[in-house]
């Protein structure tokens, strides 16, 4: 090698690094300006709704010590929960939300950085092109600021990429195996990757040319599926032993695919969480199919009867389809991207639609042009990337076409976006720019003739924003919000049963009793809102009408157990404790590992009286979870009643042990230890519990005989006239 040659290729290295560490910066840095300006304003950052906050639900389940999310198969790919409790574990459920979007940040630049590998051999100013547009692709950016799975998605999308060019390229052993193992990543984080794969593989082994190249490409692909079914195998194993059925990743497939190829494939597309997608979601238990897995197969079977009912329309649905994985305004599904811009001044720069729906409407006509241009160019990194747009751009067309769906797909858009501008910039240079021009000018305004729906017209927003708002106990913004969504659609009992919800908080029963039987008129089998409805009817001291409710809320179905133990607590909270104990016990029979229902079942159980059953309640609970005080306390209060003064010592111990701070614990202790003689220690826990005490007039009673019994005249005499004072 030349000294020239060696010196060049040194400076071009070294330039690589530069821009790789200038694009992984900058596009990080955009992506934290992104969530500082989401946490300060944007109202779901730290309340998550549908998808982000079932995902989240499925992270604290894990973390709480439920690994295989049982018992049935997974609903949808388990890698990006695991992942996030992951996360979880690390930061706490306070720094989840700013913890997941750090890591989010980071795949996102670590997926810019892959970009511009990926696009390397064909050029820095194509490299230095696909990897600036993905950094501020808006979508991109806005998914990535969600609790969702697309930022992990990009990434082992891109890096699957990579080691596959590397593999191809008479790569060693290893980098087949890493593709394996970086598929199958891939796979339990989004299944519809597989139909990419299989295109490659199959198209590899099509281009090999005679028989020693195939057996050798076949050994590799082995090892590659050695890599894939490494991570693969462990989840539909585990979806047979929980399960008892074959589900390769997860049960969701079978209900998009049903979703996606309907005739009426935009309103079902549409549904929002509510009574229709219940009712959807519940039409193959009507027709007796009961597990996970056969309910997909249920509804992969009912998406083929469309087809076959109507194979000319269906090849219309899918050209429309099509259409839409390529026009410009960002399409939602339950949540609207456009509707972050308010919140974002980044967003609102790198994401709009006014005249033009940027970015996707700019990206789309330059990826056609560049793909056209590219089209002769028999480049084995060009075919790769033409084999994932078009295998993946076929798995997301055969379901349904949303934002979410198609972004993976922006940054090879993007490298074919970059041969694009080159193109042109170079025809301009020779004068050969006019007809190339015109046609990407068409192509865009093409592209960019649909307009997405107006977010004030969105009833889901809406009801989003006033169940955020219940969370966080803004009621009277809950009360506007769902007031606005029942505007814009008046059967939607979701919006009513929070307005029932916000209007009970705001101590307003008879309103609660109008919206929540507006609610059920509308969907009558919500059991959760004919027990909000029994509450409003206790409220207005209606018992005998409240207990109808509850009864039809929770009849004898043992499957119903969250409804059991809503209606017990309803009871219990209520005073009727008699009552609540036969649902309570219900629930916590169905779970036996469920804390809190076998703490209230000892609750009530000791409210009637029952102290034996009630200790023995508290003490099982105790053992669920012994880092939590409230059992072990109340446990330590039943013994002292029964007159066990050594265990109940020990429990209120192991109570305080747990959470030095909870005072029912201190209070009982210090009790305790009054009557053992125990003066000291007991003045002593009575006085640190007197502050965190709703009735301290026992505990004044108590301290001031025990200050008269140890000769603290002064201090008796102060406590005395402290509790005449607060009767």
């Amino acid at each position: 090698m030349s000294l020239d040659r060696f010196l060049k290729g040194w400076f071009d290295r070294g330039a690589d690094r530069g821009c790789l560490v200038a694009l992984f910066v900058a596009s990080f840095l955009v992506r934290i300006l992104y969530l500082l300006e989401s946490r300060s304003s944007n109202p779901f950052f730290d309340a998550p709704v549908v998808d982000a906050q079932t995902y989240l639900e499925l992270a604290s389940r894990i973390c709480a010590g439920d690994w295989l999310l049982g018992p049935e198969s997974y609903w949808q790919p388990p890698a990006f929960p695991y992942v996030l409790a992951l996360v979880l574990r690390l930061v706490g459920d306070e720094g989840i939300y700013v913890g997941m979007r750090l890591l989010h940040a980071v795949l996102g630049a670590g997926s810019v950085v892959l970009t511009y590998r990926l696009a390397r051999p064909l050029g820095r100013p194509v490299a230095l092109l696909a990897g600036s547009g993905t950094a501020l692709y808006g979508p991109l950016l806005y998914f990535e600021g969600e609790l969702l799975a697309v930022a992990l998605e990009v990434f082992l999308y891109l890096a699957l990429l990579l080691f596959m060019r590397r593999a191809s390229d008479g790569g060693a052993p290893w980098h087949w195996l890493t593709c394996g193992l970086l598929a199958g990543a891939a796979t339990v984080t989004r299944p519809t990757i597989l139909l990419f794969i299989i295109l490659a593989a199959t198209i590899a082994l099509a281009r090999a040319s005679g028989r020693a190249a195939r057996r050798h490409l076949a050994g590799r692909l082995c090892l590659a599926a050695a890599g894939l079914f490494i991570l693969l195998l462990p989840v539909t194993v585990r979806n047979a032993a929980v399960g008892d059925e074959f589900v390769l990743v997860s049960a969701n497939g079978g209900i998009n695919f049903h979703i996606g190829n309907h005739a009426r494939q935009d309103s079902l597309v549409a549904i929002h969480p509510g009574i229709h997608w219940d009712r959807l979601v519940a039409e193959p238990m009507e027709a007796g199919v009961a597990a996970a897995g056969q309910r997909s197969g249920y509804f992969y079977r009912r998406g083929l009867q469309s087809i076959a009912a109507d194979p000319i329309g269906w090849v219309s649905l899918l050209a429309r389809k099509s259409w839409q994985l390529l026009s410009g305004p960002e399409i939602k599904r339950n949540q609207d991207p456009y509707y972050a811009r308010q919140h974002s001044h980044t967003l609102a720069l790198l994401m709009w639609d006014r005249w033009l729906s940027f970015p996707h409407g700019v990206l789309v006509p330059l990826a056609l042009w560049g793909l056209a241009a590219s089209w002769r160019r028999r480049d084995s990194e060009l075919s790769l990337l033409r084999q994932f747009l078009g295998g993946y751009g076929l798995a997301v067309v055969l379901f349904f076409v949303t934002s979410r769906y198609r972004v993976p797909l922006a940054p090879v858009a993007f490298i074919f976006a970059g041969l694009a501008v080159t193109d042109l910039l170079a025809r301009i240079r020779n004068g050969s720019w006019q007809r190339p021009l015109a046609v990407v000018a068409g192509l865009a305004i093409v592209v960019n003739l649909p307009s997405p729906t107006a977010s004030a017209a969105d009833a889901q927003l809406q009801h989003d924003l006033g169940e955020v708002a219940l969370r966080r106990q803004d009621f009277d913004a809950a009360v506007t919000h769902s007031r606005q969504a029942l505007q814009l659609e008046p059967g939607y009992p979701s919006a009513w049963h929070n307005l029932a919800v916000a209007a009970l908080a705001l101590s307003d029963p008879g309103q609660a009793e109008a919206a929540a039987r507006q609610a059920l008129e509308i969907y009558p089998a919500r059991a959760d809102t004919r027990l909000l409805l029994a509450r409003a009817l206790l409220h207005q001291n209606r018992m005998g009408e409240a207990l109808t409710q509850i009864e039809r809320a929770a009849p004898g179905d043992s499957r119903q157990t969250d409804v059991h133990y809503g209606a017990g607590r309803l009871l219990l909270q209520f005073g009727q404790a008699a009552r609540a104990i036969p649902y309570l016990r219900k629930a916590a029979v169905a779970r036996p590992a469920e804390y809190w229902m076998t703490y209230d079942l000892g609750r009530a159980l000791h409210a009637t009286g029952a102290l034996p059953q009630a200790r023995a309640a508290f003490e099982r609970a105790a053992r669920q979870q012994p880092r939590r005080a409230e059992a072990l306390s109340a446990a330590g209060a039943v013994a002292l009643a029964m007159g066990d003064p050594v265990s109940a010592g020990d429990l209120l111990g192991r109570a305080l042990q747990a959470d030095a701070a909870y005072a029912p614990a201190r209070v009982n202790l210090g009790l305790l230890d009054i009557g053992a003689g125990r003066l000291e220690a007991g003045i002593r826990h009575l006085e640190q519990a007197m502050p965190h005490v709703d009735d301290p007039v026992p505990l004044w009673q108590a301290l001031a005989r025990a200050y008269t019994a140890t000769g603290q005249n002064e201090k008796a005499r102060a406590a005395m006239r402290a509790a005449r004072a607060k009767r």
